[in-house]
């Protein structure tokens, strides 16, 4: 059963870089091999294999310049068929070298393009089927290549069950290779796509963890493990409580309670700066922390949220301002005290703000 297109894309894609790479080193290690065996014929035969040495010539500089321009991420989609191509040009080449040589009876022209195919086929590992068909392609040009030259039948038959036998192996083994490369690829995605989902359900569920189920502010946990980040000078803590709001619930009941409760987290979170930690402390308390600010700051933010909650006009006839208000208190952390200590005098004048008859903040 083939692949799913999806899935071949990715593994091609992931293994694009690899395998161009390895081409590359590869092709060059064989151009260079072709060039040591040129100067190996003219070492020994001198200038007499010209036309050889010229389809050498032609073939390691026009291989030096495709590898390098046909190896760019945009051919990705065609690197496979560059691969088969440029195996069946070097064997191809081979004939010619071997047509145009003055030494015709070295064996390794003979065996050259096999070992090339078989090279290509195991090691650089092109698709089964651009394997097959290259291999075909060079397999009986080979056959055809050499019957043409005068080989004996004995000679030809050696190179039929030579080439039959590498070129069938080297087929079999891409085939297989190329199965579990892909097996382990497609484990390896399972396995990536596993720990993804364990790493979101995580992520998820400390979210929830750390997450007020009403409001989807933080809740009293996340902010006690959190506010140690903000026990640095020039912080501001203020408390808020919703004004009469048992009276509220009461009177309309828990599930209006949680729409006001709702209604002025929303209210608040509108007022905090992205650096600000705002928190559900409890009920319907809140505590918000404002680093990097100034006592000024604090009470012009505290006033806005006044206003604007009973801007809400929510309303609630067994307070006296017969709406739902809210009271705040406030304090500043300097060099002189600590976040400790700033929590429990906010909180601390919240109770005064609420003594003092509600629906604002204190210290004023």
């Amino acid at each position: 059963m083939p692949a799913p297109p999806e899935f071949e894309r990715s593994f091609l894609d992931a293994n694009f870089d690899t395998r161009s790479k390895h081409f590359k080193v590869t092709t060059y290690i064989g151009l260079f091999l072709l060039a040591v065996y040129g100067i190996g014929d003219i070492l020994n035969f001198g200038w007499q294999d010209i036309r050889a040495f010229a389809v050498r010539a032609i073939v390691i500089i026009t291989a030096v310049i495709s590898i390098n321009y046909f190896t760019k991420e945009r051919y990705k989609n065609i690197i496979d068929l560059l691969i088969v191509l440029s195996a069946v040009v070097i064997s191809v080449s081979i004939f010619f070298i071997k047509y145009f040589a003055h030494s015709k009876g070295l064996v390794y022209y003979s065996a050259g393009y096999m070992i090339t195919i078989a090279y290509y086929n195991i090691v650089i590992q092109p698709r089964f089927w651009y394997s097959f068909a290259s291999s075909l392609v060079v397999y009986f040009s080979g056959l055809i290549f050499f019957y043409q030259l005068g080989f004996s039948k004995q000679q030809l038959a050696y190179i039929f069950f030579d080439s039959t036998t590498i070129i069938f192996l080297s087929l079999l083994s891409n085939y297989f290779i190329q199965l579990q490369v892909r097996k382990t690829f497609a484990r390896k995605l399972l396995a990536d796509y596993a720990k993804e989902k364990e790493l979101l359900a995580k992520e998820q569920l400390l979210e929830i963890s750390n997450q007020d189920s009403l409001t989807g502010l933080s809740n009293r946990r996340f902010f006690d493990e959190s506010k140690e980040v903000f026990d640095k000078e020039n912080t501001g803590v203020i408390f808020l409580d919703i004004d009469y709001f048992k009276l509220f619930n009461d009177n309309f009941g828990h599930l209006e309670g949680d729409d006001c409760i709702k209604l002025v987290a929303n209210t608040i979170a509108a007022n905090v700066r992205e650096g600000d930690l705002l928190a559900r402390y409890g009920g319907e308390e809140f505590v918000i922390l404002m680093p990097s600010t100034n006592p000024k700051i604090i009470q012009a933010v505290a006033q806005r949220m006044i206003e604007q909650v009973e801007a809400l006009d929510i309303e609630h006839q067994a307070s006296p301002f017969r709406k739902v208000t809210v009271s705040l208190g406030w304090s500043f952390l300097n060099k002189n005290n600590s976040l400790e200590r700033c929590l429990r005098d906010a909180d601390s004048a919240l109770y005064q703000a609420k003594d003092k008859g509600r629906n604002q903040f204190h210290p004023q």
